[in-house]
């Protein structure tokens, strides 16, 4: 330190604070402790009384008697938020802390903790503090710290008016914007003693909630859900991106569905490791769910065990909307096909839809939102009661009412058209076929429905007018615009296997299958695509598909009939009995003629097949 020091101005802090700024290269100063060789990560607090000389040359004992009152209780503060002090000074405290965002709430705190001591007291003897931030490697030993980074949050604090608080671009790093304090940039600012400028940042505690929402998608009123990084429950440093890396795979694979809208990864990774329930979520990214967990390792390497807690909020009722406890390994994580992330990713997506389409059922059209009339007006419609059918009409029509623009809704009309003749409910099949044209001629008017319009035009075309080369044409075309259109694939499938092109109809199902993970009408991707694997003499893979099928809804009456044609076809013919009671206990006047006047298939290789399966397994020929 230098002999002779000029006079503070009245502005300065204390000399001995000062002296701190002044020494940045004195390891053996009187506020640098004995060392320990190993540096240590902290976000450092430097806390001043602003003004204090000016203060106290006109009240030197009541100013130092309101700051021992203060300082004492900015200790207890500290202590109770995850600070340690390292120096008391004259007029001013050095704190460290293991985050920046404790570190900032502090701060945000010791502001207005000062504002008692000003009770009673004119403006020009109101106490204020001033606030440096800088997160720093330090040497930390015997309750003391020594190392550049102290001397430079000094100085940072000095850069600070009264009421302020200063952070260097390390401890801002730290932070994000709106959810820990409102951060404006200062530039490059020049401290004592540094050849070079720092970046600094004045820091003030968080404003409104920042909202951030979901890109909004008018043709599909979807809910958002965000999913925040997992807590660890593990102190092992190789596990610690554990949490990051599950939010990251599951955000992915529900990024694959168009019934949800994802919350982008980087604004969930906000709220990791916070405190904030999924109300105080809601209120920053407006999102209906949420997806929160927490997770711990047993073992070591990528075979160690992984248990999971997962949870999934509804936001508008603070309803639990589905929980569960999972295990695996850390190397599942890693692979392409992690079986852990799949569980998650449906278990949450089955949840919600599950969530609206019960919704769909108990409440009256009038009071649903349209994300609810749109997905009870989309699976309802595959349901085997008349009246959940019937609903799902009325669903869409109630959402087109709402909003004509809305052309998703004229897609599945067109599809709703078609299978009230499938199942029987009209004696007016060309009326029909004539108005679920009208309904996917509308929703091409959309570009974002134009694709999905088309695949509904050729899917009537197939059906009702039984007309297989201007249904592929139609699906084609939808391919064309928007190649990731799955449903296009799916029907894509389903024509080749009328016309017994058995390897399009192969490549077409899986790919419609490949592209649909998350789909509320998994169940019908894998009915239809056991079709083709009929007409391909996959049985048993064809079985395997219907099972599954079956086991997201026991109802649709195709994937019952596809699983008796496939197991009579592999030999399997008790089972195929059984299928075909199944069937009849579903439908008990089901018939093959009827499945014969009904079907678009009657008169093709697979029709055949089929009629012959039923009536062999026990369906009553008329």
């Amino acid at each position: 330190m230098p002999k002779h020091k000029p006079l503070p101005r009245s502005d300065e802090a204390p000399p001995s604070v000062r002296d701190l700024r002044d020494a940045p290269n004195d390891p053996n100063g009187a506020y640098a402790g004995r060392s320990s060789n190993e540096p240590t990560t902290k976000v450092l607090l430097m806390l001043e009384l602003a003004h204090a000389l000016q203060l106290m040359v006109h009240d030197e004992p009541g100013v130092l008697a309101r700051w021992q009152v203060f300082s004492s209780k900015a200790a207890a503060l500290m202590g109770r938020n995850g600070g340690r002090i390292y120096m008391t000074l004259n007029q001013g405290l050095l704190a460290g802390f293991d985050t920046g965002r404790d570190a900032v709430r502090v701060a945000c705190a010791l502001h207005k903790l000062v504002r008692p001591a000003n009770r009673d007291h004119s403006l020009e003897q109101q106490m204020h503090v001033r606030i440096g931030l800088h997160a720093a490697q330090v040497y930390v030993a015997d309750g003391t710290v020594a190392g550049l980074g102290v001397h430079l949050t000094a100085q940072l604090a000095s850069l600070a008016g009264p009421g302020e608080t200063i952070a260097s671009s390390s401890a801002r790093d730290l932070l994000t914007e709106g959810l820990d304090a409102e951060i404006d940039d200062l530039g490059d600012c020049y401290l004592k003693h540094l050849p070079a400028p720092i970046r600094a940042f004045r820091l003030g505690p968080p404003g409104p909630h920042l909202q951030v929402t979901a890109p909004t998608n008018a043709e599909a009123p979807q809910p958002a859900i965000a999913v925040i990084p997992f807590k660890a429950g593990t102190n092992d440093p190789r596990y610690f991106a554990v949490g990051e890396l599950v939010a990251d795979r599951v955000i992915s694979q529900l990024g694959r569905s168009r019934h949800v809208e994802v919350i982008s990864r980087l604004t969930g990774t906000a709220f990791r490791d916070r405190d904030e329930d999924p109300a105080q979520i809601h209120a920053y990214l407006q999102s209906r769910y949420v997806l929160t967990g927490s997770y711990k390792v047993v073992g070591t390497s990528l075979s160690g065990l992984l248990e999971l807690q997962v949870r999934l909020t509804d936001t508008r009722s603070m309803e639990v909307v589905w929980c569960d406890d999972m295990q695996g390994s850390v190397g599942d994580l890693l692979s392409l096909e992690s079986e852990l992330v799949h569980a998650i990713a449906t278990g949450a997506h089955h949840a919600i839809l599950s969530a609206h389409v019960s919704a769909a059922l108990q409440q009256p059209i009038s009071s649903l939102d349209n994300y609810t009339l749109l997905l009870g007006g989309i699976t309802l419609m595959h349901r085997s009661t008349n009246q959940q059918f019937q609903f799902s009409r009325d669903a869409l029509m109630a959402l087109l009412e709402r909003d004509p623009t809305l052309h998703v809704a004229n897609a599945w009309l067109a599809k709703w058209y078609v299978l009230q003749v499938t199942r029987g409910l009209t004696n007016y099949p060309a009326q029909n076929a004539g108005v679920a044209r009208h309904h996917a001629q509308l929703a091409q008017e959309s570009p974002e429905a134009r694709s999905l319009a088309l695949a509904m035009e050729g899917f009537v075309y197939l059906h009702l007018d039984r007309d297989f080369g201007k249904a592929v044409e139609r699906i084609e075309s939808a391919l064309h615009i928007n190649p990731s259109e799955p449903l296009a694939w799916l029907f894509s499938g389903v024509a080749h296997t009328f016309l017994n092109h058995v390897d399009a109809a192969l490549a077409a199902s899986q790919k419609a299958l490949a592209l649909s993970p998350m789909d509320p009408l998994l169940y019908y991707f894998e009915s239809l695509a056991a079709s083709s694997a009929i007409v391909a003499g996959q049985y048993e893979h064809a079985i395997a598909l219907c099972r599954r099928s079956l086991r997201r809804n026991v109802t649709h009456l195709h994937t019952h009939r596809a699983l008796v044609t496939a197991c009579w076809l592999a030999q399997r013919h008790q089972q195929a009995r059984e299928a075909a009671h199944n069937l009849l206990r579903l439908s008990p006047d089901y018939t093959v003629t009827a499945f014969t006047k009904s079907s678009a298939s009657a008169a093709t290789e697979f029709g055949r097949l089929m009629s012959s399966a039923l009536g062999e397994a026990g369906i009553p020929a008329a």
